[in-house]
This record gives structure tokens, C-alpha cells and sequence, in this order.
């Protein structure tokens, strides 16, 4: 009996510990089975982030919609085509200057400290206005001078009336008149070097020599035109050498043309010319006045300068526009082609324009950036953006252009359910 009991302990002890394991061997794999899910779905995970990030670049500006969406909508579009132009007009683009005549720098000819402005900024002002008051020692010193000079001659002209009266009655000698007279020229010479010393500095010439004698004085405007920069703070010591404010008078201004090496054998003085550009309401005409005798060195391009008239200065300096040149003299064996497209087609967008092109795919739009020119017939002239064949969007371009809109602000691809 004894050593069957043996035997069963045995075999007791052999089956706890085959079950214990096969308890860890479960467990084991279990952990494995849930460390490969994790993985798998974190390199899902970031296949579908890589493809999110990879669809915001490849679907900007682009809008799809789906067939419902068209069918509401029902666009009409265009497509292009080059058509010719029997004027042959010359494209250029430029930017406002101001004629060098028109502009101001004012400053003041003796060292001083500013002590109040009369103007501000944007201001317009006259010629001889009043601009800024300043005080100067020196503008003091030559004040006291020209009084002093001023003075001494009315005493020497006194006494040359008094002598010229003795010698009348036999009083005074003809040398003493002599004296007197020379005295009084003295005094007279000094009297126009004090006045002229002041007309030098720009300074008024004083009118009551009796009133105290002080170094203010008023820097008054050169010519007429509008205050376009004020370039020192009241308190502050002002020299000759410094600007105080610059004077623009935009009456006049030049539109600077820049014109490629092929078109400038069809370029000439005295050619009309229509200047367009983004915030100038309706065209502007002028003529061709010069043309430069050089290429630049960077753009290669040639300078073309037309003199436009602005009496309610809505032309600013360095503002961008786009040129017309008419090119009726203008000989060439191919014919010149020109993109005309509707103007409902055109979309502003902040401050570009944009038009769609219809995709490849159903519903598939995509927005380009365009530069586009007034023509004739509600239609603009396309210059830069579009080619021809492109099928453009007619009717309908402001809902697609909400659309994209609404879309940047979601974050989205630009699909319309």
C-alpha cells in the first residue's frame, strides 16, 4: 500500500504543474496577439495621417462637388480661345512714380529746435504756408544784427540831414558833409549785408524794430502739394543738413513700363497708351514720352515712361498697373492672338482674382490665380493664369468660390455633400 500512495502524489504533483504551464503559455500569446494589433494600428494610424497630410497639399484650391450638388447648382462654362487682335496692342505691366519736379524735401537752413508743427500728415498746403516754428540761435543773431545795422543808419541819415542843413547856413564845412554822407553809405551797405545774410538763412526780414528780439522764426512751404512724411518730433535740435518733411504734388504723375526685348522694335514715342491696374476705377489714357536708351540688367527689360494727368490724386507712388501699348504699327508674320473671356468669370479673392478651370474628373474644380485687363463687351483680356482650351466656370463661379472658402475655413478638401 505504501508505495502506491507514492505513485499518486507523483502523478498529483505532475498534472499541477503541466497545468500551470499551459496557463503561461495562453498567456504569452495573448500578450503577443495585443502588442501586434497595437501596431498594426498605429501603422494604420499613421498611413492615414501621412495621407490626410499628403490630400491638404495635393487638394489645395481645389473644390469637388458630387452630382446632386451640380445638378442644384447647373454652372455654364467657357472655353478658351485665342482670338486676334486687330489693334495688336502691346502688354506691359509697371508702377506709378512721381516726376522728380513734384517732390519737396524741406528743411531748415540754420540749426534750431522744432517747436510746433502747423501741419499733419496727408495735409495739402499752398505755397508760403505756414509749416513749422523753430528757434535759432543764429536765426537770434541775425535778427539783432540786421536791427542793429537798421538802427545805425537811421542815426547816420540823421546826421547827414543835419550837416547838409549847416552847410546851407554856413555852419558846417563841406568836409563835414563830406563825413556825414560817407557814414551814412557805410551804414546803408551794412543795413543790405544784415538783410541779405537773413534772406540767406531764410528768415524773415524783421518790420517793427522796436520788438524784442528773438530766434523764432517760420519754415514756410516751397511750393504747393500734400505732406507725405514728418520726420522730426517737436523738441527735437534740428541741423541744415536734415529733412524735416517731404511735399508731394501728385497732379502729374508717370507710369514706368516695363517692356520685353521682343516688343521694343514696335515701341515708340508719341504711341496712346491705356493704363489699367487693381483700385483705378476706370482706365487711364496717355501717350509714350520716353523710352530709355538701356536694357536692366536683371529684368531685361526696357523702360517706358507715360505722363499721366492726376488732379484727384488717386494715383500713388509705386502702385502696380498694366499697360496696353496700341501696336497698330506693329509688323509681324504671325498673327496676334489675344484670350477674351467673360468677366462673371473672374471671382475676387482678397486682393488677387481667380477664376476656375473645370478637372479631368466629374466635379473636380481648381482655382487659378489670373491677371486679367478690361475689353469690350462685358468680357476681360486674360494676360496671365489661363491658357487656351482651358474650360473655365461662367455662372456659378461665386457659389464655388463660398465653397472654397467655406472649405479653408473647415480645414477640409473642399468636397460639398
Amino acid at each position: 500500500m505504501q508505495p502506491q500512495n507514492i505513485t499518486l502524489t507523483s502523478t498529483k504533483y505532475t498534472l499541477r504543474h503541466l497545468l500551470l504551464f499551459l496557463f503561461a503559455c495562453v498567456g504569452i500569446f495573448a500578450l503577443a496577439g495585443c502588442e501586434e494589433r497595437n501596431n498594426d494600428h498605429d501603422h494604420k494610424t499613421h498611413k492615414e495621417d501621412k495621407h490626410e497630410e499628403k490630400g491638404h497639399d495635393e487638394h489645395k484650391g481645389e473644390i469637388t462637388l458630387h452630382k446632386e450638388a451640380l445638378k442644384q447648382i447647373a454652372l455654364t462654362t467657357y472655353t478658351l480661345r485665342a482670338k486676334s487682335n486687330p489693334t495688336q496692342e502691346v502688354a506691359a505691366v509697371g508702377r506709378i512714380s512721381l516726376p522728380p519736379s513734384t517732390l519737396s524735401q524741406v528743411g531748415s537752413r540754420v540749426e534750431g529746435r522744432l517747436l510746433k508743427w502747423y501741419v499733419k500728415l496727408g495735409q495739402k498746403v499752398k505755397k508760403g504756408q505756414s509749416l513749422a516754428l523753430l528757434d535759432s540761435p543764429t536765426a537770434g543773431r541775425a535778427r539783432a544784427t540786421y536791427l542793429r545795422a537798421k538802427a545805425l543808419y537811421k542815426l547816420t541819415d540823421t546826421e547827414y540831414q543835419r550837416t547838409t542843413r549847416l552847410k546851407k547856413i554856413g555852419l558846417a564845412s563841406s568836409r563835414q558833409r563830406l563825413a556825414a554822407r560817407m557814414a551814412r553809405e557805410k551804414a546803408r551797405i551794412n543795413v543790405r549785408s544784415a538783410q541779405t545774410q537773413l534772406h540767406i538763412l531764410g528768415i524773415a526780414t524783421p518790420t517793427n524794430t522796436t520788438q524784442k528780439i528773438s530766434g523764432r522764426f517760420i519754415l514756410r512751404a516751397p511750393k504747393a502739394g500734400e505732406i507725405s512724411r514728418l520726420n522730426k518730433t517737436l523738441g527735437a535740435w534740428v541741423h541744415p543738413q536734415h529733412t524735416l518733411l517731404h511735399i508731394e504734388d501728385r497732379r502729374k504723375v508717370w507710369a514706368l513700363l516695363e517692356v520685353y526685348a521682343r516688343d521694343v522694335p514696335y515701341i515708340h514715342v508719341g504711341q496712346s497708351v491705356h493704363i489699367y491696374g487693381p483700385g483705378i476705377q476706370s482706365h487711364r489714357k496717355g501717350r509714350v514720352e520716353y523710352l530709355s536708351s538701356r536694357f536692366d540688367r536683371g529684368a531685361r527689360t526696357l523702360e517706358a515712361r507715360v505722363s499721366l494727368p492726376n488732379p484727384k490724386g488717386t494715383l500713388r507712388p509705386n502702385q502696380f498697373v498694366y499697360a496696353l501699348i496700341d501696336g497698330n504699327e506693329k509688323k509681324t508674320t504671325s498673327n496676334t492672338k489675344q484670350l477674351l473671356l467673360p468677366e462673371d468669370a473672374i471671382q475676387r479673392l482678397g486682393q488677387r482674382h481667380i477664376a476656375f478651370i473645370v478637372g479631368d474628373e466629374l466635379g473636380h474644380f481648381t482655382a487659378k490665380t489670373v491677371v486679367t485687363v478690361e475689353a469690350p463687351g462685358g468680357q476681360v483680356r486674360v494676360l496671365y493664369g489661363l491658357k487656351e482650351g482651358d474650360k473655365v466656370v461662367v455662372k456659378g463661379s461665386f457659389i464655388l468660390k463660398s465653397e472654397l472658402l467655406r472649405s479653408s475655413l473647415e480645414g477640409g478638401h473642399g468636397h460639398a455633400h
